[in-house]
């Protein structure tokens, strides 16, 4: 059996990251985004047993051992402090001279004598409450009372015991045309003449509507028609819109 040093590992073993399930298994840890724990996975390899606390990593560095862009690593960072895997022991500097990178602790190891606080271990996630509860629309309730009474109205009709609302209107047979009514609905392309040629007097729309009627009727029949709509429309509604006007 290898021999235990002080500082919990053992001697003559190869540097390693030891990730036990009641870490895993925590809340804060199952609170972390995969970006996040790949970023505290890297500030935490750069622990070598003695410098806990004092461990350099910046976002540049931690850039280069991950791939990932520098707004989610400071995203991450801000994560895994929040949560309590990560102390940040002195922020980032510059000097004149030179850049001093963020030194950080990982509060999974211990501090030189110390024991690890383990901060993310009282972490709990927040209690997001009572879900409201729904409620019905009036058109859904609606909705859901037609569905509901809409066999037995089918059953009714195939039945013939619908009465009243239930059952569906009859409508009353369309009396046959006559007179004017049953002539050829016949549409003129062209001039067509304004609301206000007819505003004078019923008598003068019936009176136009009457001369193109017969027109009509003389055509169908193959008879010269006495009053040609093309020809003579332009001089009838003028002498109409005259007549009005007086």
């Amino acid at each position: 059996m290898a021999k235990m040093l002080r500082n919990g590992r053992s001697k003559g073993e190869a540097r390693h990251i030891r990730l036990y399930h009641w870490l895993t298994g925590s809340p804060a840890w199952r609170a972390l985004k995969p970006a996040s724990k790949v970023v505290l996975l890297d500030v935490w390899r750069r622990h070598d047993g003695k410098n806990n606390g004092r461990i350099a990593a910046s976002s540049r560095d931690i850039r280069d051992g991950t791939g990932l862009n520098r707004r989610t690593i400071l995203a991450a960072l801000a994560r895994c402090q929040e949560l309590g895997f990560l102390t940040c022991a002195r922020p980032a500097s510059f000097t004149m001279k030179h850049k001093l990178a963020p030194l950080w602790e990982v509060t999974a190891e211990p501090v030189g004598d110390q024991l690890a606080t383990r901060r993310f271990m009282s972490w709990s996630a927040p209690d997001a409450g009572p879900r409201p509860a729904k409620f019905k629309t009036r058109v859904q309730k609606m909705h859901r009372r037609g569905a509901e009474s809409a066999p037995d109205d089918k059953a009714a009709s195939r039945n013939g015991t619908g009465t009243g609302a239930e059952s569906a209107p009859v409508k009353a047979p369309k009396p046959p045309l006559t007179g004017a009514e049953s002539a050829p609905h016949i549409v003129y392309q062209g001039e067509r003449p304004s609301a206000d040629t007819f505003r004078a007097s019923p008598e003068t729309f019936s009176q136009l509507s009457g001369t193109i009627a017969d027109g009509a009727r003389l055509t169908l029949a193959g008879e010269a028609p006495a009053f040609d709509p093309v020809r003579d429309m332009p001089a009838f509604l003028d002498r109409t819109r005259r007549e009005a006007l007086h």
